[in-house]
C-alpha cells in the first residue's frame, strides 16, 4: 500500500540467535547468495553521503573500498540479529534499507553484527564464496569500519531525538 506506506506479508515464524553455529553460518551464506543472485536495476548508494563525521579510520576504509571494483547487488543492508529468523530456513525481514549495495557491506555486516570469531568468519566467507581466493578481506575489513561507524551515527542519532 504505497499510499499509506505499508507493506504486508505472511506471519513468518522463528526465533532470533544472538550467535551462530557453523550450519547457521552455511545457511546464512546461502540465503544472502540467492539474496545478491537477484536482478534489480538501480544506482547503488553513496556511502560516502550517508557518513556525517569521518574519521582518519573511516577515511582510509573508504579509500580502500575505492581501490576494489564494486560488485553491486541487491543488498539487505540491515542484518542485525532482529532481523533474521532462525527456522527451517532462515528468512530475513525489516526490508527498509534494501538496496543496490555492494556485497562486502551484507558480509560485513553479519560479520560485525553477531559478533563472528575469525574462525566462524572464514567459514562463513568460504561458504559465501566457495573460493578462498575469491573472497578479499582487506575489502571486507574496511565494509567493516564503514558499518560500524554508520551504526554508532544512527545510535548518536536515536539518542539526540531522546534528548530532543
Amino acid at each position: 500500500d504505497q499510499e499509506n506506506a505499508l507493506s504486508i506479508s505472511t506471519y513468518v515464524e522463528g526465533k532470533h540467535k544472538e550467535r551462530l553455529e557453523k550450519s547457521d553460518l552455511e545457511q546464512f551464506a546461502e540465503v544472502l547468495k540467492k539474496l545478491h543472485a537477484l536482478k534489480i536495476e538501480g544506482e547503488a548508494i553513496s556511502l560516502e553521503s550517508l557518513i556525517e563525521a569521518s574519521s582518519e579510520e573511516v577515511q582510509n576504509a573508504l579509500r580502500t573500498i575505492n581501490d576494489f571494483e564494486s560488485e553491486t547487488v541487491l543488498c539487505h543492508n540491515d542484518l542485525n540479529p532482529k532481523n533474521v529468523l532462525f527456522a527451517d530456513t532462515i528468512q530475513l525481514i525489516d526490508w527498509e534499507y534494501a538496496s543496490v549495495n555492494d556485497r562486502y557491506f551484507d558480509l560485513a555486516t553479519v560479520c560485525v553484527e553477531f559478533e563472528l570469531t575469525s574462525e566462524e568468519e572464514a567459514h562463513f566467507l568460504l561458504s559465501y564464496f566457495a573460493y578462498k581466493n575469491s573472497m578479499n578481506q582487506e575489502k571486507l575489513k574496511a565494509y567493516k569500519v564503514i558499518y560500524k561507524a554508520l551504526c554508532l551515527q544512527w545510535f548518536d542519532a536515536l539518542e539526540r531525538k531522546k534528548e530532543g
